[in-house]
This record gives C-alpha cells, structure tokens and sequence, in this order.
C-alpha cells in the first residue's frame, strides 16, 4: 500500500514525458522541412519572358531567384528577392522586388515585318499568390500581377510611336522542389 503513491508518481511523470514526446514529434510533422530551392518554367518577367527561373531559397519565407528565357526580343532575364506571407500553408502570398527585362517595344512597318525593336530595364515590384501541389505538397504553381518601374526612355519611345502598353503584367509559373 505504501508503493501505491511512489507508483502513481512514476506512472504519471512516465505519462508526461510520453505526452512531450509525441507532442514534439507532432510539431516535427507540422514543420515538415522546406526545399533548399525551386526550378520552375512559365511565362512573365521573372521568367525573363518565356522561360525559367531558379530560386534558392534563404529561409522558408525568402527566396532570391534569377530568370532568364525569350522576350520577344531576344534573351531577356531578371534577378530578385520573393518574400512569402505564411509559407506553410497551402495557398499562401508571395510579393517580389527584381531589376532585369521589364519592357519591350516592337514595332512592325506595313508589310510587317519588325522595323523598332527594344528592350528596356529596370526595377519591378509585384504580388501574388504561390499554391503548394503534388502529393507532399512541396511543388508550386505561382501567379502573380508584376507592376514594371519603366525609365523615361521607354515612355518617350512609346509615346513617338503611339504604343499602347499595360500598366501590369502577369507572371505564371510551375516549379518543382529541390531537396
């Protein structure tokens, strides 16, 4: 009878320390390791045009990225920082700061053939999306609406030609996970 509060005793630290260990197991789950970079395809200037981007990635909330791919123009690339809000969670923000390719102006002569052709550099900001597929959810499809910092040279060739341009360009990508 006199064991009976020493052998409670043990049962329950014995309980506890099972308790703490599952539950630090538990959190391991839950912060499953994030891949050290991101090899992706698609289309938008941080793909440098049609392209592909490389990420690698400094903590799990920021990755600096370089992109190179066509522009229409020829070779067009870009380099940056992406910042992720709430990167364990499936869908979660991304917003992007890069400074490479973030304009080109064609410009075609009546028979169409190609009389202008230029491309311009220069800092872009943006935001968007990144959604986590595949079975272990570690692949990424991205979409995001990129807003080009364009220099006074590219307005003034624009404006000589009468081009029309878009303020925002969108950028879509799908990047698989490198451990």
């Amino acid at each position: 009878m006199r064991n009976i509060p020493i052998l409670t005793a043990t049962l329950l630290s014995l309980c506890s320390n099972i308790t703490a260990s599952a539950t630090t197991t538990d959190k391991a789950v839950k912060e499953k390791t994030y891949p050290s970079a991101y090899l992706g395809v698609g289309g938008g200037m941080d793909f440098g045009g049609l392209g592909g981007r490389l990420e690698l990635m400094a903590t799990r909330s920021v990755g600096l990225f370089a992109g190179a791919g066509y522009n229409f123009n020829g070779a067009g690339y870009n380099f940056g920082l992406n910042v992720k809000v709430a990167p364990e969670e499936n869908i979660h923000a991304v917003f992007s700061a890069m400074y490479g390719y973030n304009a080109v102006l064609l410009v075609k002569n009546a028979d169409g053939s190609i009389g202008h052709a230029k491309t311009y550099y220069g800092l872009t900001v943006g935001g968007g999306g990144e959604f986590l597929v595949g079975s272990k959810k570690q692949n990424k499809l991205t979409l995001q609406a990129l807003v080009p910092v364009r220099n006074r040279e590219f307005y003034r060739d624009a404006a000589a030609v009468n081009a029309r341009y878009f303020p925002v360009a969108l950028s879509l990508g799908f990047h698989v996970a490198i451990r």
